[in-house]
């Protein structure tokens, strides 16, 4: 996903949309994803221009590390790796970075550079820099050489390399068994410490999500709703509601052709707009976020109808 300022806002909802439900990879970012982005399944930050402060540096790197869920994190999670070249001359603020263990520590160093934040933020109109975008010709030169340095061995980390350490043994022993590939023998362990066997029949796990939500809508949550707000199921009124004064939500009071339809409508809608995309085309994780994201949508209704209709919440 490319995100940039010249891109149009459709452009740039989209995807951001598509990063927020894992159907990328790579993020590439110009001055776009600073500071107060939130996603914390990025891990690898690769940096390809220079920073002159401490604090657009660290907003930068900050964004890897946020902590992904407990109960979605393994020991391969939550591990940030940050990869840039040597002549971006990036080691003193790396050093000076590397050094501030606690998130305290990181803010209350970095307060005296906020007048200098002006300077990172390349899409100011007063210091709008030019760049020269004519291709140009390329020559490899000598031999590089990765050097890596630890921000902090973690017990975390330690975990990740046992597991990984593990991991390959275990392959490595498999192969000389079954005189077998690597890669054969890789497919065959990741296969049997699958976490999940309903993972092995996707088509089987996607069905039965999908059809849980739809029918959570239509049987738990759109009649609970009525009742608990002592509305008429076959009623009208709600075309009325707030919920539906919203530009982006006003025609579901003239599609639906009652109370329960226009809720029902909603909720299926107002999934569609988090995921980004229509339900026919969604896949297995975005399933996944949806199941999530519907009693969120659930509150925010509950909130909006009870000021509505003057009853209070449970």
């Amino acid at each position: 996903a490319l995100i940039h300022s010249k891109m149009s806002k459709e452009e740039i909802e989209k995807n951001l949309k598509d990063i927020e439900n894992h159907r990328v990879h790579v993020v590439i970012n110009v001055a776009m994803l600073g500071e107060g982005y939130d996603h914390p399944y990025l891990s690898i930050a690769a940096i390809f221009r220079p920073f002159r402060h401490p604090l657009p540096y660290a907003q930068f790197i900050g964004r890897i590390l946020r902590i992904i869920p407990p109960e979605e994190a393994t020991e391969f999670d939550n591990v940030g790796q940050v990869v840039s070249h040597e002549f971006l001359y990036l080691d003193k603020l790396w050093e000076y970075y590397k050094n501030q263990i606690q998130e305290s520590e990181i803010i209350a160093h970095l307060t005296k550079y906020e007048e200098d934040i002006d300077d990172a933020n390349e899409d100011n109109d007063d210091n709008k820099r030019q760049y020269d975008t004519s291709i140009g010709k390329v020559h490899e030169l000598g031999k590089g050489k990765v050097i890596h340095d630890t921000y902090l061995e973690t017990e975390l980390i330690r975990k990740r390399n046992e597991a990984l350490r593990e991991q390959r043994k275990k392959i490595e022993e498999l192969r000389k068994i079954l005189g077998i590939s690597e890669e054969k023998a890789k497919q065959i362990i990741y296969q049997a410490t699958s976490e999940d066997s309903e993972l092995k029949r996707p088509d089987i796990y996607f069905k039965r999500k999908s059809k849980d939500i739809d029918e959570r809508i239509k049987q738990e949550i759109v009649p609970e709703l009525i009742v608990q707000f002592k509305l008429q199921w076959d009623g009208d009124d709600l075309k009325n509601c707030p919920l539906f004064k919203n530009t982006k939500y006003e025609w579901i009071a003239k599609k639906g052709k009652n109370n329960a339809a226009f809720l029902s409508i909603y909720f299926n809608y107002a999934l569609t707009q988090i995921i980004g995309a229509k339900k026919s085309e969604w896949v297995q994780s975005d399933l996944e976020i949806a199941e999530r994201k519907l009693e969120e949508i659930r509150e925010f209704v509950e909130g909006i109808l009870s000021e509505y209709t003057g009853i209070e919440l449970l």
